[in-house]
């Protein structure tokens, strides 16, 4: 026997969180040393029975199943994102999570210009390193396209130019519904507009302005500068095809970067940079990052025992971006993460509106189940957060408080005193408003069922600089960082623990029994001679007939949303709704105009926060909820229905197995062998009935939920708002709002073969297509695993049966060395094994404490 390779477990731990985490079962079992143990074990395996392959191709079928068993599965990732308002420390907290001040300048302080970072596990990097790899992913010549025209409208709403014929019907709340006669006897003098001019836009307007500057780069060419001022400021940028010098400019920056920057990919649209220090991070990456509006995302890979075990973490920019492509993009990634941690302010979790709103986002996105709410900053301000609590013991403490106060101004005390005496109130201040404002939280968020951390960053952070440690209230502990990233870690933990413990427990046993087969000595009749060549020929048909079930249970049982005449109530109601709410005094003409440039969703101004996709979308909520419903039994019955033929297919089999007279056992062990493949497909279907849950549940909610330009409704609807601003199709002129209007109503359920394409016509069709596209997937991946089981099957029914080379010395020799393998190979699966029922044992006596 070859004895063991001698390995060394890579020294890649970060050994004060593994400590933390060492009681969580992933964590306990020391994955890592699984890995090489696995490893070892197969290699030993296959490099002993190598040199027997000659004689019997069952040894060289065992190397090879050695050698593909030996790796265990990837570790899978689950992808967190974190939201939460502009600067109450979303990447601060991400700071301390990981004991490193990866986030610092990740984006900028303008909403409109901050972009997604993703940090995740760099392979072979250790714990405490301080080196990442940054990809910079910037936007396709499209989406800059795109930017570009945001931008333009960001600008010329506060910056119109001069004020030519028409103008001041579009940019004033008239008073008259259809208003929009000729005003070109005014004057026309360059100006900015005359009403007032929303915080928001005026923001919005200086960004753009940002925007312009670093396309046309006039940090180093003074006379651009001098140009782009007099465009904006003295011209209808509009009107002079500013738009393509800018798509023009940014290609030409891009072209430029790319010579200059060996990093950065013109073809692939990305930067590169490789082994990063934490200290010249963003030193060496700012060049780039600086063109913050063609940044799509940032990628950070390094290690951290975190991100080694499978967490991904999604720093989601926030809340509030003007820039409606940017927001899609972001959503983009929210939709693709399996669980959501809102960061919000400690002192306005019960009091902020738009607090409150987002949770509620979060839960309708992720499910209560997938979502947390992180309070943070919970050691700020304390003295004005206790003033007017009433409840003990903070009016004791504010009462000593100002008792202090007048004796320091008294002189009755010594200022030492004092401070020492201020400081040890603080504290108690301090830790009493962290819990009496937990406690309450956790009360508002349980009717949610969210759950609730509080940790303070700062305090975090603090206590972990030796320089600093001391100067907080809040120590490391009751900072709250641990509690949080223990809670992280098991995320990804569970689903890994359970990859793991079924290769061990499965995989492992059958590359056992697998090279177990040249021991075989079974002769076979003509039954079971049958019955083999029976499976080859009907294995081929048990496909065939799965892809027939599938695509004819995707054609005929995948419905649609609605039926006719439930379109024509949808329709109704939809043309209700625009008459009676899409008209003045409700929404102004020129806010009626203003949302159709802007898709439906207003990104600033009077009407922000009302959303005309949203409108249209009320009306047939309930025909996809109902959808859901009705498609929801479906999954099961699709499922079974391939699962069916599968199974079919192995009591054939089964029947023909028990009428052979073979002796020997041979029956016993076909049937052992059959009787896990069937295991085997019960689990895959178990996976496939989830699966396709999971698809419909996902697709439903993509339908029925409309929050950026990149959502089904919304997308349908942007050729059709683009068509009621066609002057070429809506004149100008007295009642343009209602030929507006009219246009849009159309739009619904206007003939059919026209283009566009009529809203309900589309959206029935879209959500069918998009399910079957779901489902088809999911059903490949059980066909997939279902011919691999049976093709393997097959090959079993044969190597079950005695070699013609059994009684040669060589095979005789080969067998013996086989068994004492094979009793090595028990010993160390039965030790990984141990691990893991030592391992479950120990967190069954933890939970039960």
């Amino acid at each position: 026997m070859i004895p063991s390779k001698k390995r060394l477990f890579t020294n890649i731990h970060n050994k004060a969180i593994e400590q933390e985490l060492s009681k969580e079962p992933w964590y306990a079992l020391k994955p890592e040393e699984i890995v090489v143990q696995v490893e070892d074990m197969c290699d030993n395996l296959a490099a002993s029975l190598a040199k027997y392959a000659p004689i019997d191709q069952r040894y060289q079928e065992a190397v090879d199943a050695a050698n593909a068993k030996r790796k265990l599965p990837e570790i899978t990732q689950f992808n967190v994102a974190v939201v939460g308002e502009q600067g109450i420390g979303k990447s601060s907290v991400i700071n301390a999570l990981l004991d490193r001040g990866l986030l610092d300048r990740s984006g900028s302080s303008r909403a409109c210009t901050a972009y997604a970072t993703i940090l995740e596990y760099k392979k072979g990097a250790p714990d405490e390193t301080d080196l990442s790899d940054v990809s910079v992913q910037f936007f396709s010549e499209t989406e800059v396209r795109h930017c570009i025209n945001e931008q333009v409208d960001r600008w010329i709403e506060v910056h119109p130019g001069p004020q030519e014929a028409g103008w001041s019907s579009l940019c004033q709340d008239d008073d008259d519904e259809d208003f929009d006669q000729d005003n070109s006897g005014e004057d026309t003098t360059f100006h900015s507009r005359t009403r007032d001019i929303s915080e928001e836009a005026s923001r919005a307007a200086d960004t753009a302005e940002e925007f312009f500057q670093i396309i046309f780069n006039v940090q180093e060419h003074v006379e651009c500068g001098e140009w782009l001022k007099n465009e904006l400021y003295h011209t209808n940028i509009n009107e002079r095809g500013f738009s393509a010098l800018c798509f023009d400019a940014a290609r030409r920056m891009f072209q430029d970067m790319a010579r200059k920057k060996q990093e950065v990919s013109l073809e692939r649209r990305k930067a590169h940079f490789t082994n990063v220090p934490d200290k010249t991070l963003w030193e060496q990456t700012a060049a780039i990052k600086r063109l913050w509006p063609f940044v799509k995302a940032v990628t950070i890979a390094t290690g951290h025992i975190l991100l080694r075990n499978g967490l991904r973490l999604f720093d989601i920019p926030g809340y509030g971006d003007t820039s409606q492509l940017r927001e899609a993009v972001i959503n983009h990634f929210r939709r693709h993460a399996d669980f959501e941690m809102i960061i919000a302010p400690f002192s306005r979790v019960q009091t902020s509106v738009l607090q409150e709103r987002y949770i509620n986002l979060s839960v309708h996105l992720k499910g209560a189940e997938k979502t947390i709410l992180v309070m943070n900053k919970s050691d700020d301000n304390i003295v004005t957060l206790i003033r007017h609590i009433k409840a003990d013991p903070f009016p004791s403490i504010y009462a000593r408080l100002v008792s202090l106060e007048i004796q320091q101004e008294q002189g009755t005390l010594d200022p030492i005193s004092i401070l020492n005496y201020m400081d040890q109130l603080l504290d108690e201040a301090t830790i009493a408003y962290t819990k009496y404002e937990t406690e309450s939280v956790q009360k508002k968020m349980q009717s949610k069922g969210v759950k609730v951390f509080s940790v303070s960053a700062l305090s975090y952070t603090t206590s972990r600089n030796a320089l600093r440690k001391g100067n907080g209230v809040l120590d490391q502990k009751t900072a709250g960082i641990p509690e949080l990233r223990v809670f992280l870690a098991k995320l990804p933990g569970t689903s890994n623990y359970k990859n793991y413990h079924d290769h061990v427990f499965e995989i492992l046993p059958d590359l056992r029994n697998e090279a177990a087969r040249p021991l075989e000595t079974h002769p076979e009749d003509a039954t079971y001679a049958a019955m083999r060549s029976e499976l080859v020929l009907q294995i081929p048909k048990v496909q065939f007939e799965l892809e027939s079930v599938v695509q004819r249970g995707l054609d005929d049982s995948t419905e649609r949303p609605w039926a006719d005449n439930e379109a024509q109530d949808i329709a109704k109601h939809m043309e209700e709704w625009i008459k009676k709410m899409w008209v003045h005094p409700l929404i102004y003409h020129s806010g009626f105009a203003k949302m159709l440039r802007e898709n439906g969703i207003p990104v600033n101004g009077k009407y922000y926060g009302h959303n005309l996709n949203r409108d249209l979308l009320r009306a047939m909520k309930k025909y996809y909820h109902r959808w859901y419903n009705n498609m929801s039994p479906k999954t099961s019955n699709f499922a079974q229905a391939m699962s069916t033929s599968v199974q079919n297919r192995l009591h054939k089999t089964l029947s023909a197995i028990n009428r052979s007279s073979s002796r020997g056992g041979l029956k016993k062990k076909a049937s052992e062998e059959l009787s896990r493949v069937r295991q085997r497909i019960k689990k895959a279907y178990d996976t496939l009935v989830a699966s396709l849950h999971s698809s419909l549940a996902e697709t439903r909610l993509r339908f029925a939920t409309e929050i950026d330009i990149k959502c089904p409704i919304a997308m349908a609807m942007k050729a059709w708002y683009e068509r009621a601003l066609d002057p070429g199709i809506v004149c100008s002129g007295n009642g343009t709002y209602r030929r507006r209007r009219n246009v849009l109503c159309a739009s619904i359920t206007n003939p059919v073969g026209t283009d566009p394409q009529p809203l309900l016509e589309k959206m029935g069709k879209q959500i069918q297509t998009k399910l079957r596209e779901r489902w088809k997937m999911d059903y490949n991946a059980f066909i997939s695993e279902a011919m691999k089981l049976l093709n393997g099957f097959s090959r079993t029914t044969e190597q079950l049966l005695r070699n013609p080379q059994y009684m040669t010395f060589r095979h005789k020799q080969a067998r013996t060395q086989l068994k004492k393998l094979l009793a090595d190979f028990d010993i160390r699966l039965k030790h990984i094994q141990n691990r893991f029922m030592k391992t479950e044992e120990e967190h069954a006596v933890k939970k039960s404490k």
